[in-house]
């Protein structure tokens, strides 16, 4: 479907009254009523003359931040709305400042073009060294809007597993929710209640997605012989922490009303906090929210897309000169070609479609949270470009699916347009046998899986974004896996759990052959990735550090031991990956034998204080 984007005329700015309590912006579509208060709330929403929140809807910024640091007393000060005008458009900012519970300034930001049929959101954080430390872990836009209107939900399917969110987009209904039985956080058994969604259960997490290709998501429903919608469009995502690597929510139902999400800043599947103790300071988009009115969901959800990269916003959100936006003249775009050297020319064909990310200095690109990051995919010659990337000193990161190896490159200065010659020798890491300089080739004896940061090779992870994710463990791995290193068909199951219906589960066992074990001057080398280490359930994460044991035949146990903030990365919110970990053992020579040999995983071994599970990317075995 092609969709032209629709010319907004440049008129005047839009109209602005204040009161004590409120301030009104009309646009002459558009008509927003917010509240005088810290939560700026957003009291009404009206798209030409029709109410789109309702009794029961409101729009709001929140946060969940924790201070860490030691409390200081904090003279109390007012909150401070700021209206300012462009030649068309209108920006009004709440300014909340530190105060002894929140020793942080907060912005609240709202834009208004005049005669355009949506507005634009921005969030400030900002924090100053000799005020208590304090931990970001959440902050979003939330919007509650009129259930009576807004019964569909506009997301794109993830890209792995069978296309479902079309046949499911009529949500179920308040009513519904507040009858049924609630099994998680966010998550109803419909069963029974003669519901029009497909799935037995209903959970939030499963409209989560990944933020990498992602720009655009909504409600809508049907007013009249007419369908109404209002859709976020996330053109610019660089604010975003945890990069391409995250996943997070979008849109959901309630007991109240359905809930539109825009969250720069979460760590539902692991991605990081940002944890300061000093001068720090973020402007977190702005992002779009379109209205509109169609003949369907998919001219709606058209309409909305064809506003991503708008060169009107960019203009608008440059003459608004916002605190913290790098405009448009200022920011630079970072081109290049990755050249692989060395003896890999095995690995030539697969360079296109490699991603190249810009992230935080001097930290692993999944973990970027204080700055921003900016990514794109590199073509089969290695080229790949970058535009408006904001000026600061970049990590540069380029990977590969199912490439063992990464190339990083710390202290990329950009301050304008940056042309760059990446030379990346994949070392024998990469998996194609090669050798590294000053390094022993290695031989490998077997691999699991293929490294992709995901589980989805794995019997389960194709159809993980589900509540329900594991409920066929118990019946297919009684016993646990049993993956025997050639056989025809060689079990793995996505995630191994702790724990099965409230027992312990047993664990997984990998077994293989070796003509001979390695020699005295040689040593086995076990390398696991994962996609995610992470709690097993929605109980409270208590910090409790959790373990995953290797055993080799009848050598000593190696314990992987995570901290209790690594189990974040939660599977059980319908997620076949979150943050990634990897970790190489040695493998004692004696350990090993001729014949048969077997490795057995334990989750938590002799640990019941939490309930945790691995999920699995890739393993591999391989002699140096």
């Amino acid at each position: 479907m092609s969709v032209t984007r629709p010319t907004v005329p440049r008129t005047a700015a839009p109209e602005v009254i204040e009161t004590d309590t409120e301030i009104i912006v009309d646009n002459g579509r558009v008509r927003a009523v917010l509240r005088k208060e810290p939560e700026g709330r957003m009291t009404s929403l009206m798209l030409d003359g029709q109410e789109l929140i309702g009794e029961k809807g409101k729009g709001r910024f929140d946060q969940n931040v924790t201070v860490v640091g030691e409390e200081i007393e904090l003279p109390e000060q007012e909150v401070d709305h700021e209206i300012r005008r462009t030649e068309d458009a209108v920006i009004v900012t709440a300014t909340i400042p530190p105060s002894t519970g929140s020793p942080y300034r907060r912005g609240r930001m709202l834009l208004v073009r005049a005669n355009e049929p949506g507005f634009h959101l921005a969030s400030l954080f900002a924090h100053q060294a000799g005020h208590p430390a304090i931990s970001i872990e959440q902050h979003r836009y939330v919007c509650w809007f009129d259930p009576e209107i807004f019964t569909h939900a506009s997301l794109e399917d993830d890209d792995f597993g069978e296309p479902w969110r079309a046949s499911a987009a009529q949500m179920p209904t308040p009513s519904e929710l507040s009858t049924g039985e609630m099994v998680m956080d966010a998550t109803y058994d419909l069963a029974g209640l003669g519901s029009a969604y497909p799935r037995r259960h209903y959970t939030k997490y499963d409209w989560a997605i990944s933020m990498r290709d992602h720009t655009v998501h909504g409600l809508c429903g049907r007013l009249e012989d007419r369908w109404i919608g209002a859709f976020a469009v996330l053109s610019d995502r660089s604010s975003f922490n945890g990069g391409p690597d995250r996943q997070d929510l979008t849109l959901h139902q309630t007991g109240d009303a359905p809930v539109l999400l825009i969250a720069p800043h979460a760590t539902h599947y692991g991605s990081r906090p940002v944890v300061t103790d000093g001068d720090w300071s973020k402007t977190y988009g702005p992002h779009y929210v379109h209205l509109g009115v169609s003949d369907s969901p998919e001219e709606l959800r058209a309409q909305a897309e064809a506003m991503v990269g708008a060169p009107e916003h960019a203009e608008l959100y440059d003459a608004a000169a916002l605190e913290g936006w790098s405009p448009t003249s200022a920011r630079g775009c970072v081109s290049g070609q990755v050249l692989l050297t060395g003896d890999v020319p095995a690995l030539d064909r697969s360079i296109d479609g490699a991603l190249v990310i810009l992230s935080d200095d001097g930290a692993p690109a999944q973990d970027t949270a204080a700055g921003f990051q900016h990514w794109t995919a590199a073509d089969r010659h290695g080229e790949f470009r970058v535009d408006g990337v904001r000026p600061g000193t970049y990590r540069l990161t380029v990977r590969q699916d199912g490439w063992w190896d990464q190339h990083v490159q710390d202290g990329v200065e950009v301050d304008g347009d940056l042309r760059l010659t990446v030379r990346w020798r994949p070392s024998e890491d990469d998996g194609s046998g090669g050798e590294s300089p000053g390094r022993r080739p290695s031989e490998q004896v077997w691999q699991i899986g293929s490294p992709d940061g995901t589980s989805l090779e794995f019997t389960g992870g194709p159809e993980a974004r589900r509540y329900d994710n594991t409920s066929q463990y118990a019946e297919l791995f009684p016993d646990g896996v049993e993956h025997v290193v050639g056989a025809e068909d060689a079990p793995w199951f996505f995630t191994q759990p702790q724990l099965v219906e409230g027992e312990i589960a047993a664990p997984w066992r990998i077994t293989f052959d070796l003509e001979e074990p390695p020699p005295r001057h040689r040593r086995a080398e076990l390398t696991i990735a994962l996609a995610a280490w992470s709690l097993s359930s929605a109980d409270p994460n208590l910090g409790i550090p959790s373990t995953l044991t290797v055993r080799c035949n009848d050598g000593a146990a190696q314990v992987w031991e995570f901290l209790g903030d690594d189990a974040r990365g939660a599977i059980y919110r319908s997620a076949h990956r979150a943050r990634n970990h990897r970790r190489t053992f040695v493998l004692a020579g004696e350990d090993l034998r001729r014949g048969e040999n077997t490795i057995v995983l334990t989750v938590n071994d002799g640990v019941s204080d939490v309930a945790a599970q691995a999920t699995y990317d890739a393993l591999r075995l391989r002699i140096r």
